[in-house]
């Protein structure tokens, strides 16, 4: 659809202007970052723990010789969604 005959509709009344986002992830919406189809919830204190548990242990375990790499790889899992969003 060109975009004249998008302006012609929406002066007369068949389209609407919508602002919604139909991706999955983190966007920022009116200034705030809004999470769009992602649970988010705040961990408990026993699964954060599990948590670093399991990455102390691939770390030390499985990872040892390749720790600078690992934990690069580890950060830019963290922040990478939210990366995305500021693009």
């Amino acid at each position: 659809m060109e975009p004249r005959l998008r302006i012609r509709m929406r002066h007369s009344g068949r389209a609407e202007r919508r602002r919604e986002v139909e991706a999955r992830g983190f966007f920022i919406i009116e200034g705030k970052l809004v999470p769009v189809s992602v649970e988010v919830r705040q961990p408990s204190v026993e699964e954060l723990r599990e948590a670093l548990l399991l990455l102390n242990e691939l770390a030390e375990k499985w990872f040892n010789h390749v720790i600078d790499k690992f934990a690069r790889h580890i950060k830019w899992s963290l922040v990478a969604p939210f990366s995305y969003a500021y693009k």
